[in-house]
C-alpha cells in the first residue's frame, strides 16, 4: 500500500494468467482496498476421465464494460502433460484481446518462432508454448512478488490476435517430455498436435470431416491416434452423444 503504482500493477489482470481486452483488466480497481466492476466466474462444464479433464468457464467482467464482451475459457488437460486452452471473446464492436502467462522468477523464456516459445526452469526444459492461426506470441519482462514488499522479474508471455468483433485465441502448453513437433489449426474448428508416435486432434463444437473420418457432436473433444497404425489410443468428448473415427464407433 506504500507504493500504489506497484500495487496496481500486480492487481492488473495482465500480471496473472488471465485475459484482457483493449488493455483493460477483467475487474476494476477503485482505490487500495476497493473494487468496482468485478469479474464473477462461473464453471459451466467440468468432467474428468482417467486423468484427462475438460473445463469450460466464463466470467462477466467484460460484459460490464462499454465493449460488452462475453468471455469464455475452455481447457483440455491430457494426463501426459498437454494443456489446450481456448479463449473466446464475443463483443458488440471490434476489440483487441490478449491472453497473458506470468512465469516464475527462476524461469527463462525464449521465443523460437512468432508462435512458439520454449521455457526453462533454470537449466532444465520446462514447457513448450504455442499459439495458432493468425495469433502472435510475445515474450517480454514481467514481475512476481515472492514476499510482502518484494518484487523480482520473470518472463511474461502474451498471446494476441488482430482486432475483431469476435476473437478466439488458442494456447497450447506441453511438457518437453512429450516430444511435440508442431501444433496447427486448419481454421475450421480442428487443431492438431503432432508428436513422437501419436497425433492429437482436438476441436470445440460438433465436427465432421470426411478426409479425417471424424464425426462427433461433442461441445469439446480430443482424439489421440497412433501415427504408425492410425488406430485410436485415447479419446474424450464433453456433452457427447456421437463420436466416430472411420469405422470405429467410440460413442454411439
Amino acid at each position: 500500500t506504500t507504493h500504489p503504482e506497484i500495487r496496481d500493477r500486480f492487481r492488473h489482470t495482465a500480471a496473472h494468467n488471465g485475459a484482457t481486452i483493449d488493455g483493460e483488466s477483467s475487474s476494476e480497481m477503485r482505490g487500495p482496498f476497493t473494487w468496482g466492476r468485478r469479474a464473477t466466474s462461473h464453471v459451466e462444464r467440468y468432467s474428468a476421465e482417467t486423468g484427462d479433464a475438460y473445463l469450460r468457464a466464463r466470467h462477466e467482467g467484460f460484459l460490464q464494460m462499454p465493449q460488452r464482451v462475453a468471455y469464455t475459457r475452455t481447457i483440455f488437460f491430457v494426463r501426459e502433460g498437454l494443456w489446450i486452452l481456448r479463449d473466446a471473446f464475443e463483443g458488440a464492436a471490434p476489440i483487441s484481446a490478449e491472453v497473458h502467462f506470468q512465469c516464475a522468477s527462476d524461469v527463462t523464456a525464449e521465443l523460437t518462432t512468432p508462435r512458439t516459445a520454449l521455457l526453462h526452469d533454470r537449466t532444465r526444459p520446462a514447457a513448450h508454448v504455442w499459439t495458432v492461426d493468425a495469433a502472435t506470441l510475445v515474450v517480454g519482462p514481467g514481475e512476481v512478488s515472492p514476499a510482502f514488499g518484494a518484487t523480482v522479474s520473470g518472463p511474461h508471455l502474451r498471446v494476441s490476435g488482430s482486432p475483431a468483433q469476435n476473437v478466439t485465441l488458442y494456447s497450447v502448453i506441453a511438457s518437453p517430455l512429450m516430444g511435440v513437433e508442431r501444433v496447427e489449426s486448419n481454421g475450421n474448428g480442428l487443431g492438431t498436435v503432432t508428436r513422437q508416435g501419436v497425433t492429437d486432434y482436438f476441436g470445440f463444437g460438433p465436427f465432421e470431416d470426411d478426409a479425417l473420418r471424424i464425426r462427433t457432436d461433442a461441445e469439446g473433444w480430443w482424439l489421440q491416434c497412433d501415427r504408425a497404425s492410425g488406430g485410436v489410443r485415447a479419446w474424450m468428448g464433453a456433452e457427447c452423444t456421437r463420436f466416430q473415427f472411420g469405422d470405429v464407433v467410440l460413442k454411439p
